[in-house]
Formats: C-alpha cells, structure tokens, sequence
C-alpha cells in the first residue's frame, strides 16, 4: 500500500511539474507580421488580413506566450501565422474553446482568456467577429 501511496505522489508531482514547464515555445523572440486566415464555415469565404504594426504583433505574441497547457480542443476555426526578420514562421491554430478561454493549438493544445485574446486581436485590426 505504502508504495502505491508513494507511487501516485510520484506521479501527481510529476504531471505538476510537466505542465508547470509545458508553454507555447516560438521560433522568434519578435514578430515582423502576423497573418490571420479564418474561412467561414457557411460559405466559401475567408477573412484574410495581415497585422503590419510591429507594437499589435508583439502585443498578440506576448498575450499567447502565457497560454496554459490544456487538454483537447475542437475544430480548427482558423490559424495565425507569425513571420520573424530571419525568415522563420510560426503557425498558431485557433480551436474555440470553453468557459470564457480560447484554445490554440501548436505542438499541444493551450488555452487563453477569450476576452483579453479577442482585444490585443481586435487592436491590431482583426474583425474578431469573424472569429466563431
């Protein structure tokens, strides 16, 4: 008993400590733009646009560098990607997610506050309206 006791301590401790160092890790430090891209489900349509302004694209980089670790999502509604001076992007997919948080996906899933998400979006330009 005393070892399975010690065994689930173990593990217990272990998943803290993995989702404690589990972030959303980038390619770049500062990004130069950032495309949005978010087809509408009820047509063919797609909003496309591009965040230019340096300050709006660190602003949104910053705000997903503090996504915690989640578990699963659903259906892809869109993707940002982020373009770095070197040349190097990063692709971002958007998944609605539950309780006031928004899920993005990238080498596991991550949940933001959709209120705080959905302004650093909408003061770089994004219609967040288009965003289901």
């Amino acid at each position: 008993m005393r070892t399975l006791v010690i065994l689930a301590v173990f593990f217990v401790a272990g998943c803290v400590y993995y989702f404690g160092l589990l972030r959303l890790h980038f390619s770049g430090a500062s990004p130069m733009t950032i495309d949005v891209h978010i087809p509408d489900v009820a047509s063919t349509n797609v909003y496309q646009m591009s965040i230019t302004n340096r300050l709006a694209c660190g602003v949104i980089f910053r705000e997903l560098t503090r996504a915690r670790p989640s578990f699963g999502g659903s259906k892809v509604a869109g993707d940002l990607t982020f373009h770095y001076a070197d040349g190097k992007t990063d692709t971002i997919y958007l998944l609605p997610g539950p309780y006031q948080q928004y899920t993005v996906m990238r080498n596991g899933t991550f949940v933001v506050p959709t209120n705080s998400f959905f302004k650093v979006l909408a003061d770089g330009g994004v219609d967040f309206s288009k965003i289901p």
